[in-house]
């Protein structure tokens, strides 16, 4: 594995049992768990926001400009 980010304090202290050092491992893989999945989450919500432009595209296509903004302002109040 690579050098631990979390608590590096902890690699400073002489005779760290291994259950320690294990531990710190453990949160350092939650870490990076979750930095992967900030990244994916992150390219789901983009791929999702295209989407719903090319939705919306397709909806100008049924109604007017005028429809699609008083449509928008309802939703807005509801």
């Amino acid at each position: 594995m690579t050098q631990c980010i979390v608590m590096k304090w902890v690699g400073n202290l002489n005779n760290v049992p291994d259950g320690i050092l294990q531990a710190r491992e453990e949160i350092e893989l939650k870490v990076r768990e979750a930095a992967e999945l900030n990244e994916k989450a992150a390219a789901i919500r983009n791929a999702a926001y295209m989407e719903s432009l090319k939705l919306e595209s397709h909806i100008r296509t049924w109604w007017t400009d005028e429809e699609i903004t008083k449509a928008k302002k309802l939703a807005e109040i509801q």
